[in-house]
């Protein structure tokens, strides 16, 4: 049995300007987890961050990511222009002009592509919004953004 693991990320260094339509990587890779992982085990990916109050939506969600490349959302995926999916629900932001947290835990179960050759998963938050007007995702020291992940390893049979 794998032994669990737990990583957590405090990012303070500068709010984050959310101002592509794309679907794109929080930071780059500043906020990055890999944890060791085998197929079948469940991982919580959790966040903790607010955004500023401009009406525009944006949707969130986590990727595993294997040689640069996003193949699995723990969410059901954002689509162009949050056309047809908007990440993980509980995480998705409406266009209401208000300060709206963005914090929740969502579950994911590795599969066979998610992990590197060394048995590792590396996972990625992603954002994604209708048009280019730019929405802040807090990041800083009086309101950090926290990111964190937590191998549960196998679920328990029924």
């Amino acid at each position: 049995m794998l032994a669990r693991s737990f990583k957590k990320i405090r990012h303070t260094a500068g709010d984050i300007t959310l101002n592509v339509a794309s679907v794109t990587a929080l930071d780059a890779s500043a906020l990055d987890i890999t944890l060791d992982a085998k197929v079948g085990d469940v991982i919580e990916y959790g966040i903790s961050a607010r955004v500023t109050a401009v009406a525009q939506a944006v949707a969130f969600d986590v990727y595993t990511v294997v040689s640069a490349a996003r193949v699995n959302p723990f969410g059901v995926g954002i689509s162009a222009a949050l056309a047809t999916t908007i990440g993980v629900p509980g995480w998705f932001v409406s266009t209401t002009n208000a300060i709206l947290p963005v914090t929740g835990l969502v579950l994911y179960t590795i599969q066979s592509g998610d992990l590197d050759a060394n048995g590792r998963v590396l996972m990625r938050p992603h954002y994604g919004k209708i048009n280019t007007t730019a929405r802040v995702l807090s990041a800083n020291t009086s309101s950090p953004l926290d990111v964190w992940a937590k191998n549960l390893g196998p679920p328990e049979p029924n």
